[in-house]
């Protein structure tokens, strides 16, 4: 396989995982309010007090209330948007008689801005966890974290060569 044939593939993919990691947020909550799980989690987890848990709960709520949830028929046609949204902008990458890397660009950005708005939203509630705990919580919080942090790599790393993404070729 050609090495722009690559690029372009892998720019499809990127764009098409940020349009889903805008709207996967929204998706997550859909299965329930899993809130209640993390906060019991924590409690268990950190022996969080009463008043603890309730800040954290609170926390959680002002959080979900500025990032109001989407029904499971408006995360579908969203996602099916900006996945044809990126399959034409692909297209006329692909069309074009000259190859135009500032569009290649632009398409990634877009991908990249999506994926740090969830990034942002993650850690604020991170950080706000952490500025309630005392001192032998918070490391006990930046181990978990430390830990959900390399399964994720794992993860990604399964996937990416699972998939056939351009990194499992190399």
């Amino acid at each position: 396989m050609k090495h722009s044939t690559k690029l372009l593939l892998t720019v499809a993919m990127i764009t098409g995982l940020g349009a889903m990691s805008a709207v996967m947020p929204a998706a997550a909550k859909m299965d329930g309010d899993r809130s209640e799980h993390r906060i019991e989690r924590l409690t268990n987890r950190l022996d969080l007090t009463d008043q603890q848990s309730a800040q954290i709960k609170q926390l959680m709520t002002q959080h979900r209330e500025a990032n109001p949830r989407l029904s499971k028929t408006e995360i579908k046609d969203q996602m099916k948007a900006q996945r044809q949204q990126a399959r034409e902008q692909l297209q006329a990458i692909l069309g074009a008689s000259e190859f135009d890397s500032a569009a290649v660009k632009q398409l990634l950005a877009q991908a990249s801005e999506q994926r740090q708005a969830h990034i942002v939203g993650q850690i604020e509630i991170k950080h706000g966890i952490y500025q309630l705990l005392n001192a032998e919580q918070q490391a006990k919080y930046l181990k978990m974290i430390g830990k959900q942090m390399k399964k994720m790599q794992h993860h990604g790393k399964r996937q990416g060569k699972h998939h056939g993404g351009y990194d499992a070729e190399h």
